[in-house]
């Protein structure tokens, strides 16, 4: 963006300068200090600069300021008033100065608008509101880091103008920078919206409300002070907030959703405190909180979190108070996790790694459960190895009922869905028809398998325990021993069970699979192609045989499997 309009877009200190086109010339202003007003019956000081050069304008105007300040010194010593009163900061006089700070900003940001010489384009508009966005971050970061930069100048004229007894660098010096910042980031936030045309949002009431709060007025218990925070009021605990979320939503999702979130509001609780009151929580301490998650300190089992589960977490935080927002409408104009979901800029391929022919060969050849027949589970054998054949996720297969192994066309296959509540923990949300790979089917005879289960079970793997409405739980934990055990190495989280599906996927498009035939081979189908989905069939399994399976070759001997105990019986 340019500079010009990088100037226009800013939100400035209060400006000397009144730009009037119609009357084709600058006009000087400055408003009167409050505790000044009564000696010089003025609330603001206008004077025609007699030129429309902005060139011309802008040292005048400041000479004139510099001139103009002078004078208000002089009056306070002439009235006689007590300095230490009259310069020094209080809890009023802050509220005070953050009031006429804010009331100041939008004034000059509407006279802004009002001496536009043309109307906005629509890419004028979309460039502000960036720009507008780029600098509301710009404030948080540094209201976060305790940056005093970003607003010293305006500190520095507000001190000057008001005659303040304050010193760079004193307790009173910084906490009027802190207030600056937090205030200039609710201006922020109101132009955002105004420049979009809305001056009716709930950020832009509350300050029209500050503004016309009068001159000295302390706020009562339970209202917002200068800035928007609640002070000397009482609000509901972090543990009622959670319990309340929990009630409010948790009926309509599944048992695994509601899991999930329990697990999150419960790690947010203990994080943020279960006692803690929520108007006492904001933005940096949700901040620091998702921090913690990232290095660990912030996590019950003390383990670094990842990106996406972080994320999670982030939008469970968003949730919790918001809806503790609609029952306390006082409580935040902002919601304290707004905008805190990390970015993670991997690229799609690099979050998971495929496994490679020698981490195959360790795990299917070389291990002491493969490679010496040592499995104690029927699950632990098979569903590695439906995995490297068939892609699937590792609870899908972990769910299979007897009744998911079939024929179709005279091809074995596994029917993969959701429908039902027997597999109510799988989330694929589109049922596929997978055919298994001759390996399994011929050689490992997995079919044989399924039929010698007992006739009162309803489960290929009957042995896994359904925890925390999974079926795969104590499978995941098992496999990822396995694999450290098999001297599979890899960064934390890069190679896991769902590497197998990386890696199928990995290997068809080496081997010149057609897209269309991989996607629906692992469930991928369905994504934008309204006429496809439609009004398209499944692909036949024998399509899929031929275009897909056939493909599936890893390059590695299996053949020692065929005396595994757990394979079928001919």
């Amino acid at each position: 963006m340019p500079n010009s309009k990088r100037k226009r877009c800013a939100i400035r200190s209060p400006s000397y300068l009144l730009n009037t086109p119609r009357r084709g010339c600058y006009y000087f202003r400055m408003k009167v200090p409050l505790d000044l007003q009564p000696c010089v019956g003025k609330k603001e000081l206008r004077a025609s600069l007699r030129t429309g050069y902005l060139s011309e304008a802008q040292p005048l105007s400041m000479l004139i300021a510099g001139r103009v300040l002078q004078l208000f010194r002089k009056i306070r010593i002439a009235y006689g008033e007590n300095k230490n009163d009259m310069t020094k900061l209080d809890k009023d006089k802050i509220n005070e100065i953050i009031r006429g700070y804010i009331k100041d900003s939008l004034e000059w940001e509407e006279d802004y608008r009002i001496n536009l010489h043309h109307p906005f384009t629509d890419d004028d508009l979309d460039k502000r509101v960036q720009f507008l966005g780029f600098m509301e971050a710009d404030m948080r970061e540094a209201l976060a880091k305790c940056d005093r930069r970003p607003v010293e100048r305006d500190v520095k004229n507000l001190i000057e103008e008001r005659g303040l007894d304050i010193e760079q660098g004193s307790e009173d010096y910084n906490l009027l920078c802190r207030e600056i910042t937090k205030a200039k980031i609710d201006v922020l936030q109101v132009e955002q919206e105004r420049t979009m045309g809305n001056y009716s949002s709930p950020e832009d009431e509350s300050l029209r409300e500050l503004i016309d709060h009068n001159h000295g007025e302390t706020p009562k218990q339970g209202q917002g002070d200068a800035y928007g925070h609640q002070r000397e009021r009482t609000s509901a605990t972090m543990k009622q907030a959670g319990d309340d979320f929990i009630s409010e939503y948790g009926g309509g999702w599944n048992p695994r959703s509601l899991t999930d979130y329990q697990i999150a509001k419960d790690q947010i609780v203990a994080g943020l405190g279960p006692d803690t009151h929520l108007h006492t929580i904001d933005y940096n301490r949700v901040k620091a909180f998702r921090d913690g998650l990232r290095s660990g300190a912030s996590t019950l089992s003390g383990k670094p979190m990842s990106i996406s589960r972080i994320n999670f977490f982030m939008d469970a935080a968003k949730r919790i108070f918001g809806l503790a927002m609609k029952r306390d409408p006082d409580l935040y104009r902002v919601n304290p996790a707004e905008d805190l979901r990390l970015k993670d800029k991997r690229k799609a391929s690099e979050k998971r790694d495929v496994f490679e022919p020698e981490d195959l060969s360790l795990m299917f050849v070389d291990s002491d459960e493969y490679g010496n027949n040592n499995h104690t589970k029927a699950a632990h054998f098979w569903v590695p190895l439906l995995g490297l054949y068939t892609g699937a996720r590792m609870e899908e297969l972990c769910q299979l009922l007897i009744e998911d192994v079939v024929q179709r066309d005279g091809i074995w296959a596994i029917d993969i869905r959701d429908d039902n509540a027997e597999r109510k923990s799988v989330k694929t949300g589109e049922r596929r028809i997978v055919p298994l790979h001759p390996f399994l089917v011929e050689d490992l005879r997995f079919p044989e398998f399924v039929k010698s289960i007992g006739p009162n079970e309803k489960r290929v793997f009957h042995e896994l325990v359904y925890v925390n409405n999974r079926w795969g739980h104590g499978f995941g934990q098992w496999f990822a021993k396995f694999k450290q055990r098999a001297g599979v190495e890899a960064p934390p989280r890069r190679k896991s069970f769902h590497s197998f599906r990386h890696t199928l996927i990995n290997h068809l498009k080496q081997s010149g699979a057609e897209q269309q035939y991989v996607k629906e081979f692992v469930g991928h189908k369905g994504r934008g192609d309204i006429t496809w989905d439609l009004y398209g069939k499944a692909f036949k399994p024998a399509t899929l045989m031929e275009k897909v399976v056939s493909k599936l070759d890893y390059t590695i001997d299996l053949s020692h499997l065929k005396d595994s105990r757990w394979t079928g019986k001919s």
